[in-house]
């Protein structure tokens, strides 16, 4: 439970591999400057020649193995050309336009996620928050 983690180890912590040699060593950040720093002000420094990865070879054999090849399980000039590809079609304009309505299924999404999660909360029972949060992702 990553509330027990935070209290334990502090705010940046980092967690062992499930599967060492297939999927990374997590590390888990719950501290709202650093995680902007990462991914807004230090974001370009994860490019080549950078050692900066979050796929390795043993990784992108699994996902693709399992879910296909994709840009969730390529690296390298593969994996950029393909995001490259995509960005047009996922910008933010894009996806924000009234017309598409997705902002509104984001929205009835998040109110059913918090609805879900006020359940349990309130039933004082663990709940599997990967499940919750995906169905809400893959319902947009």
């Amino acid at each position: 439970n990553q509330e027990e983690a935070v209290k334990k180890y502090g705010d940046i912590f980092h967690s062992p591999s499930p599967i060492p040699g297939v999927v990374p060593v997590s590390v888990c950040i719950n501290d709202p400057a650093v995680v902007k720093f990462l991914t807004v002000s230090a974001a370009n420094s994860y490019r080549d020649p950078s050692r900066f990865t979050t796929r390795g070879d043993a990784f992108c054999n699994a996902t693709q193995s399992t879910v296909g090849v994709g840009v969730t399980s390529l690296k390298g000039e593969e994996w950029r050309w393909r995001k490259t590809a995509l960005l047009k079609t996922f910008h933010k304009s894009r996806l924000l336009s009234a017309e598409r309505g997705v902002l509104d299924k984001i929205v009835q999404r998040g109110r059913l996620l918090c609805e879900a999660l006020g359940e349990h909360a309130d039933s004082n029972k663990v709940v599997s928050v990967d499940i919750l949060t995906t169905e809400a992702a893959v319902g947009v």
